[in-house]
């Protein structure tokens, strides 16, 4: 009888630690942005304070999307938040992309997320490793990975998100391409 407290505290152990390993791995995760305040994103001006780096505004553009994905809105607000995200916007992606179709597909996108119980949350960008620089027929270009994770019940999803800016003319940070994964 003796002989059985080994194995038997040994595979407690391997439980308890097997136990811990899928806590860690499917707990909320520690990095997200700062959770956006929707009146703040209605009311800024990009017109006097328009996002500096890359980074900012990728990170407005996320507190965008977190506004309509997670919040109740009117259409008002849901149009202006659409707006807010155009003016992020380098202007070939705007030709190429008409506010009907973004405003159908970001519509059809977010009723299929709340349908099925889904919010969205982003992680902080680093950017050492998440942004870099290119310089292309004289033009200035930042390419940014962001993660942004899905939730629904007490499982979150990881996902990537690929931007490409483009420095106007005028030295702002304009989104050029965006790809969600």
């Amino acid at each position: 009888m003796r002989k059985l407290k080994f194995p038997a505290a040994f595979i407690v152990c391997l439980l308890v630690m097997g136990l811990y390993f899928i806590y860690i791995t499917i707990r909320e995760p520690r990095h997200f942005a700062e959770k956006p305040n929707l009146n703040e994103i209605l009311q800024m001006d990009l017109e006097t304070n328009y996002p500096k780096t890359p980074e900012d505004v990728i990170v407005f553009y996320g507190k965008i999307l977190s506004g309509l994905f997670n919040e109740e809105l009117s259409n008002d607000q849901t149009n202006m938040l659409e707006m807010q995200a155009r003016e992020l916007m380098d202007q070939e992606l705007l030709e190429n992309y008409p506010q009907a179709q973004y405003a159908n597909d970001m519509s059809e996108r977010i009723r299929q997320y709340k349908k099925s119980g889904i919010s969205y949350a982003i992680e902080a960008i680093n950017q050492k490793k998440d942004i870099t620089y290119n310089l292309k027929d004289g033009m200035e270009y930042a390419f940014v990975q962001q993660t942004y994770y899905t939730h629904r019940k007490s499982t979150y999803t990881k996902h990537k998100s690929e931007y490409t800016l483009r420095k106007s003319e005028d030295g702002r940070w304009m989104i050029y391409t965006l790809t969600w994964n």
